[in-house]
């Protein structure tokens, strides 16, 4: 509380100016302000009051609707309240031309992955859709004002760094209803985003657009400003820490008949100076690969986390997206042989979370590893001493800073998956596999293990035979469940004792490796 001797400079100015100045400042220094004093707590709780009720309407938005991001770009234009609580963007399809700016129909490559479906919706599903069907198909240039359109060249020449060539065109695509650069300002005027995803395109828009990626733009305008000798970067680019190129959601866009990006139209996501995570779907299979729009230089970026899922790269190509990283700390998604020893000579001190390693030796390479989602067993389970063949495999290879593994099936083979010959040899597997576990959470070493996935640790396990009828698929030692629980380490087992989980809970623990988007209405009406 403020006394007459040390009052702040502040309370000495008229309270419709600290009102004033309570619109310009970020919502933390606001509510710093609000707890000083009586005085400036009620010079600013109308303010805080606005600050409440904008970051539950404008936290995350989207584009499904033609004007939603025209018109919400003009309020943070004009209202520097709502952009502090802008901060995530789903983009859901570029609209090129003022005939696009319309809703995107749920009626056009519908998919339903839950009961793959890929029929029409039907009309209660129509009904319950919660957005109306928008259709402004008839605008034209002159939906943007005069000042607007030299805000926006503006904006282009000076924040982005545009080349005169560069700026008339895009002005002259915007005019013609491109709504590709709207979305970019709003993301780089938008001082708090972290987070982007875009959705790739629909099957019934996947030839028309496939030469007119949603992010050229952005993607242009971040490569023109980093190659600046200084850069300076727009309070959204600095901001934005997640970017998720080719998201899939489950209605709306068909996973398989979609826009596949060339990896170098992306690469200046990398430049972005704090990125941290850029995920990445559906990246080449478009036989472009060899054609570098972009370069990008190793160790530039600030990316620490690089997922990818559903890519066809050259190994050369995957390897420039990793090397651009300087300190690599997650790595999930694409196989090639090359890898674990790429990532391991060159990140193996600050990689703490691999996808996939068929070599468990390898793992030795990564001091600081947290977390593995795919390690495959050793072929032991027929060994008389299983059980001290697979705890020293655990001890000699898992580094004593894991904490989350994932293990998968073993191979006798190359490409031959082992199987139990009867269940009565499986359940004795599982019983090896839980008594090394054990061996392994009892060492000291280990003392950082949380949670161990076993759903795909046990082999193929044989189909009832007339000896095995008795015998369940599995039958966990409820002993030995309850030994791993009691040191704190989360178990996911199979089968139908209560300590066990069914398989509809163990893939809601391990979710689809699409990213989740909060703005899509099915996540909660259950379409997809």
């Amino acid at each position: 509380m403020a006394t007459n001797s040390n009052r702040s400079p502040l309370l000495s100015l008229p309270n419709e100016l600290i009102i004033t100045i309570s619109s310009y400042v970020s919502p933390d220094d606001i509510v710093n302000l609000s707890v000083a004093c009586k005085q400036l707590h009620a010079c600013t709780i109308d303010t805080l009051k606005l600050h409440r009720e904008y970051h539950e309407k404008y936290r995350v938005c989207h584009d499904r609707q033609p004007l939603n991001i025209p018109t919400l770009l003009r309020t943070v234009l004009s209202d520097p309240l709502v952009a502090w609580h802008v901060r995530a963007l789903e983009s859901w399809g570029v609209r090129p031309e003022w005939k696009d700016w319309r809703s995107w129909s749920l009626s056009h490559g519908y998919h339903n992955v839950n009961s793959h479906r890929d029929d029409e919706p039907t009309d209660e599903e129509y009904k319950n859709w919660p957005e109306p069907y928008e259709d402004h198909s008839g605008l034209d240039e002159t939906f943007f004002s005069s000042d607007e359109l030299v805000q926006y060249e503006k904006t282009m020449r000076d924040q982005y760094c545009l080349q005169d060539v560069e700026v008339e065109e895009w002005m002259k695509r915007m005019k013609a209803g491109n709504d590709e650069p709207l979305r970019t300002m709003l993301i780089s005027c938008a001082p708090w985003i972290q987070k982007a995803m875009f959705v790739a395109y629909p099957s019934w828009d996947g030839i028309v657009l496939q030469e007119k990626h949603p992010l050229t733009f952005m993607c242009l305008a971040i490569h023109r400003i980093a190659e600046t000798p200084n850069p300076v970067w727009p309070l959204g680019f600095q901001s934005l820490t997640y970017v998720a190129p080719n998201n899939i959601s489950a209605v709306m866009r068909h996973p398989h008949e979609a826009y596949y990006a060339n990896p170098f139209e992306i690469v200046p996501l990398f430049q972005l100076p704090n990125i941290k995570t850029l995920s990445f779907t559906l990246l080449g299979y478009n036989g472009n690969d060899e054609e570098d729009i972009y370069d990008i230089e190793p160790r530039s970026s600030s990316v620490q986390h690089l997922h990818f899922h559903v890519v066809d790269l050259p190994w050369e190509t995957l390897r420039k997206m990793i090397n651009a990283s300087k300190t690599l700390k997650t790595f999930t998604g694409t196989r090639k042989k090359e890898l674990v020893g790429f990532l391991a000579e060159n990140y193996g001190d600050s990689l703490e979370w691999l996808f996939e390693c068929d070599n468990a030796f390898e793992l030795q390479r990564f001091p600081a590893l947290k977390r593995i989602d795919s390690l495959r067993l050793p072929y032991f389970f027929e060994d008389k001493d299983c059980v001290s063949k697979m705890t020293n495999f655990f001890t000699e290879n898992l580094p004593p800073t894991i904490e989350y593994i994932t293990f998968t099936t073993a191979h006798i083979s190359p490409g031959e998956i082992y199987s139990f010959r009867t269940r009565k040899a499986a359940l004795t597997g599982q019983r090896d596999l839980l008594l090394a576990i054990v061996n392994l959470i009892n060492n000291p070493r280990f003392g950082a293990l949380k949670e161990i996935c076993l759903f795909n640790a046990c082999g193929s396990l044989p189909s009832s035979a007339p000896e095995d009828e008795d015998i369940p698929m599995y039958q966990w030692d409820e002993e030995l469940v309850s030994e791993l629980t009691a040191k704190g380490v989360k178990l996911h087992l199979p089968g139908v004792e209560s300590w066990c989980m069914s398989w509809e809970k163990h893939y809601k623990i391990h979710p689809t490796k699409f990213d989740v988007l909060e703005t899509d209405p099915t996540r909660e009406r259950g379409y997809g």
